[in-house]
């Protein structure tokens, strides 16, 4: 799948690492982001970033752990965007 301007992403673990590269270099080819971290700080650290960069974004602090957070998340980011083209489930749970 070509990705273009316009398209909606959302990002598991957009807060660090990983997750916050994929998030701007996502922003950076006009995505449009759906973004969530369990770290609310670093989350928002991610989305300012990306808005610099011209995205619109939406965030949401979420343990991917819970299950039906998930789906709530999910239904708020289509909700909020209309769609939803790209899933990158980054987050991990570790036990």
């Amino acid at each position: 799948m070509k990705i273009s301007t316009g398209h909606v992403a959302a990002i598991t673990g957009a807060g660090s690492g990983i997750g916050r590269a994929l998030a701007l270099n996502l922003a950076g080819r006009g995505c449009v982001l759906a973004l969530s971290d369990i770290d609310g700080s670093r989350l928002d650290q991610t989305a300012q970033k990306a808005r610099a960069l011209g995205a619109s974004v939406t965030t949401s602090v979420l343990d991917v752990s819970n299950r039906a957070a998930v789906f709530q998340w999910a239904e708020q980011s289509r909700a909020a965007h209309g769609k939803v083209n790209l899933i990158f489930n980054n987050a991990g749970v570790a036990l």
